[in-house]
């Protein structure tokens, strides 16, 4: 009779234990998904502060280009209207600074495009496929325009956007990651809704 009451103690002790595990186990999964939550909104934060960075090294990198390209035009107009009202002055037609100034402005070139920089999510996705690119700088080193660039890399697969739209966007997956309704990595066209740039 003892054993039969050490039996079903033993038999009590180990249905509580395994309730125990059971209910430990539940707390450990618990635990264990908030951190993997945390974990996908650290990458989503180092993310922006990366693009953000290269976007701003990018808006530095185009104020230096577009000076450049502005003092070289300035002196190379210059240059041109001292010769075009040189030339005038031997020849007798046309007034000297009208002539300097026709060669001047013939000379300056078309201005090239600065300053668009937008934030690229390719089809790798958020937050392995993402990068900040001077649209302006494409442009001018292919010799296109602004929007055939944009044209260009959407047909790659990029979705194209302002670095605005870009934060709002990652802070919404924040939001989402928080609350379990996202995983990482997100492919572009599942990012929410008005993000993505138009073609103009």
């Amino acid at each position: 009779m003892e054993s039969v009451r050490q039996v079903g103690a033993l038999r009590r002790q180990a249905t509580a234990q395994v309730e125990a595990l059971t209910v430990l186990a539940e707390v450990f999964a618990r635990e264990a998904e908030h951190l993997r939550r945390l974990a996908q909104v650290q990458q989503l934060r180092r993310l922006k502060e990366r693009v953000l960075q290269q976007a701003a090294s990018l808006r530095t990198a185009e104020l230096v280009a577009c000076e450049g390209f502005t003092r070289r035009t300035l002196i190379g107009a210059g240059v041109d209207l001292a010769l075009g009202s040189l030339i005038a002055l031997t020849g007798r037609g046309e007034h000297p600074l009208v002539a300097g100034a026709r060669r001047a402005h013939s000379a300056l070139p078309e201005n090239p495009p600065f300053g668009t920089i937008l934030v690229a999510v390719g089809p790798g996705g958020v937050p392995g496929d993402v990068r900040a690119v001077s649209v302006s700088a494409l442009a001018r080193k292919s010799g296109g325009s602004e929007r055939q660039v944009e044209t260009s890399l959407r047909v790659g697969g990029y979705v194209l956007m302002p670095q605005e739209a870009f934060t709002d966007a990652l802070d919404g997956l924040e939001q989402s990651a928080l609350v379990g309704a996202l995983s990482l990595p997100v492919c572009a066209g599942r990012l929410p809704a008005g993000t993505g740039r138009s073609t103009p």
